[in-house]
């Protein structure tokens, strides 16, 4: 698994990928923990029931946080796209994948799942509450379906970093068949989400009345919508500036051979003249020999040692399917990312089953895109 991209604690796993509780998490929940206590006393009482119950409110509230994020995962992987890791955050969480979506529907349908499993979670708890009776049953239940709905409610608002930024890139995408058009028009949104909250933070001053609380909360916010709105805005203009990049010319040739294959099987295939790509049994590729190692082995040992013993394996991150647009220098740029100094490129096999069209020294990439 890859290493985590973000400071925190890796505190478990689900499904395989790491769950990351970051710092800022932790600040979230002291905060609301302080900011509702007296909510509850007042409808409790003061006694340590009410303290231990104010304190599930944080708590219910980063489980639902996690909860939004496990469904876009599990959505995802529906459709092929690993989850390297989940992360809970200040200002919420988000889940990182592989690699994108390639296809807007399937964009749309993963970006919807969070909110859809909270608006599912705040409908499953309101079922339950009596009205008026104002046991603490029902304090924590009416507290879990407010969190739930407005998770829900405030994801789906239609510019990026949000969800429904993320349903409105797919919506614009689908229309022009442009994926950067639609991601600089859910950017735009976002910007326009962000000075919106502000206004919203900054209205009752402007009326003349009071409000600090409420206006660094609304500034804050505001605060976190523009900046990634504005990440978003500088990976649009991305997107275009690579749409017509072509790889294709730095591919390079490689020497194909299955991993069990022995170094003298190496030797009679020009070994050494190439990079050398081992494959498994179903042809993917598995490892990258290294010429040095195998070139150290002796003699008499090479018919019984194995190209694997001398090889690197080859992380996913580091294959790719494509050489052009903007999805190529994604994905190599995700492969450096990692430290991949060498991509396997994936293709219509010219001959045998492989399907390797040859490999990227990402060096020479970094080098061209930089010219």
């Amino acid at each position: 698994m890859r290493r985590s991209r973000t400071r925190g604690w890796r505190i478990g796993r689900i499904a395989g990928t790491p769950l990351i509780l970051a710092p800022g998490s932790v600040v979230l929940g002291a905060v609301l923990y302080v900011l509702f206590l007296p909510t509850f006393q007042a409808l409790l009482g003061d006694s340590p029931r009410t303290y231990l119950i104010a304190a599930l409110l944080p708590a219910g509230l980063l489980a639902s946080i996690l909860v939004h994020e496990v469904a876009h995962g599990l959505t995802a992987r529906l459709y092929g796209v690993p989850v390297t890791e989940y992360v809970l955050t200040l200002w919420g969480g988000h889940t990182a994948f592989d690699h994108g979506l390639d296809r807007p529907g399937r964009s749309a349908v993963v970006s919807v799942a969070g909110p859809a499993a909270n608006a599912l979670i705040a409908g499953l708890m309101w079922i339950p509450i009596t009205a008026g009776q104002g046991s603490a049953a029902d304090v924590m239940l009416s507290a879990v379906v407010y969190v739930n709905a407005v998770l829900a409610a405030f994801n789906l608002l239609p510019g990026l970093p949000m969800d429904g930024g993320r349903i409105l890139e797919a919506a614009v995408w689908k229309l022009t068949g442009n994926r950067a058009s639609g991601t600089m028009v859910a950017a735009r949104g976002g910007q326009v989400l962000a000075l919106g909250v502000a206004l919203w933070g900054l209205w009752p001053l402007l009326l003349g009345g009071t409000g600090t609380f409420r206006l660094v909360w609304a500034l804050l916010i505001a605060g976190v919508l523009w900046f990634g709105a504005q990440s978003e805005v500088r990976r649009a203009k991305a997107q275009r500036a690579t749409a017509g990049v072509d790889l294709s010319a730095l591919v390079q040739p490689a020497l194909v051979l299955p991993e069990t294959a022995s170094l003298t099987d190496w030797d009679r295939a020009g070994g050494g003249h190439a990079v050398t790509v081992l494959t498994a049994a179903d042809g993917a590729p598995t490892g990258l020999v290294q010429d040095q190692a195998a070139a150290s082995v002796p003699a008499p040992s090479r018919p019984r040692t194995t190209l694997g013993a001398v090889s690197v394996p080859v992380p996913p991150v580091a294959v790719i399917s494509t050489t052009r647009g903007s999805e190529a220098v994604a994905q190599v740029a995700r492969a450096a990312q990692a430290g991949a100094g060498t991509i396997v490129v994936l293709g219509a096999p010219a001959s045998g089953r492989t399907g390797i069209r040859g490999v990227l020294d990402v060096k020479h990439v970094i080098d061209a895109l930089g010219a």
